[in-house]
């Protein structure tokens, strides 16, 4: 799991997952070269609407031998930034959605968006839905990206960090109704198991307003 704190990282990662080096002398790229490729690339005419996430992803290795990677690519976009319930709204997160979706599907990702998700359901059904469409099949790679609040409580010691839908309290004024309404990261976890893809990587852009709270 990624929890993102600045764009070099997120722009960084996303590279290197977008442009896999197999071993070699390949892998002596500088990060900021391959950065600035996929940063070039974005900018290049999309694949076609009926192609996306079907095109199978292959690499030559050092001996010339076509290498094929992954049979389909997916992802799934969350962006929530309408917040109702005692949190400041963020409204950069639909610009940050509109370029991660336009950058994956430049290169062959199928995107699925949710925006605004109202409360832990809807989470739930987007993550456990998507895995379900895509995450069985072995030979794909996926890619989850969420942007909104993530603030980090403090329970008896230990930290737990939580991804926010709109419609959750904050913890400073409500914190039983938090706890009954953010999705954990421990949930996120039980998604990764789920997952019999063999490549799957979570980005978490999250701003962490109230990472001060605590249950004792």
């Amino acid at each position: 799991l990624w929890s993102v704190g600045a764009c070099p990282i997120l722009w960084n990662t996303l590279a290197a997952y977008l442009f896999p080096i197999p071993r070699g002398p390949l892998r002596h790229i500088p990060s900021k070269l391959l950065l600035a490729l996929a940063i070039l690339l974005f900018t290049l005419p999309a694949f076609g609407a009926e192609t996306r996430g079907v095109k199978r992803v292959e690499i030559k290795t050092s001996s010339g031998e076509t290498v094929g990677l992954y049979e389909e690519s997916h992802a799934l976009v969350i962006g929530v930034s309408d917040y109702t319930n005692g949190w400041p709204k963020l409204p950069g997160v639909r610009k940050d959605v509109k370029a991660v979706t336009a950058a994956l599907e430049t290169h062959g990702f199928n995107v699925e968006v949710v925006v605004d998700a109202k409360d832990y359901m809807a989470l739930d059904q987007a993550f456990t839905g998507f895995i379900r469409r895509h995450g069985r099949k072995p030979e794909n790679r996926l890619l989850f990206y969420f942007a909104g609040h993530g603030p980090t409580i403090k329970n008896y010691g230990e930290e737990m960090g939580y991804i926010i839908p709109t419609t959750s309290p904050n913890p400073n004024r409500d914190l039983n109704g938090f706890l009954d309404s953010a999705m954990d990261m421990q949930q996120i976890e039980v998604y990764a198991k789920r997952i019999r893809s063999k490549h799957a990587l979570f980005l978490l852009d999250t701003c962490l307003l109230f990472s001060s709270v605590s249950v004792d």
